[in-house]
């Protein structure tokens, strides 16, 4: 992990670059200047970044695993729902524990009447 932390700080750098230098070009026509797209002190911007990589790098590395997992299980998930074969006239019933499906039945009320359209108003 430590090993790629100066690529992973190299384009981390190149794309702030390269973002910041497209947003001046499109919107002012042009770059500002040598350093504009830092957006601060040289020293100051590169120390933040350079925190702000090794903060993310140390925390994807610990969570690689359960990233890992987890896009395992949505593959799998996806892989099933592509080969659910369907049949026409399939109804799913969802249950809550082991309650009994009950039948609903239409209750007869009124609450209040309909309010009137806006141009009547």
């Amino acid at each position: 992990m430590w090993t790629l932390l100066p690529a992973i700080f190299s384009v981390q750098v190149v794309a702030l670059f390269v973002m910041e230098s497209l947003e001046q070009v499109i919107l002012r026509g042009d770059i500002l200047g040598p350093a504009i797209w830092l957006g601060g002190p040289i020293a100051v911007s590169l120390t933040i970044h350079a925190a702000f990589c090794i903060a993310l790098t140390w925390l994807f590395a610990r969570s690689a695993r359960g990233l890992a997992k987890t896009t395992l299980r949505v593959l799998r998930m996806i892989r099933a729902i592509a080969t659910l074969g369907l049949t026409p006239g399939l109804v799913v019933r969802l249950r809550a524990g082991d309650c009994a499906p009950r039948k609903d039945v239409p209750l007869l009320c009124r609450i209040g009447e309909r309010a009137p359209p806006l141009m009547l108003a």
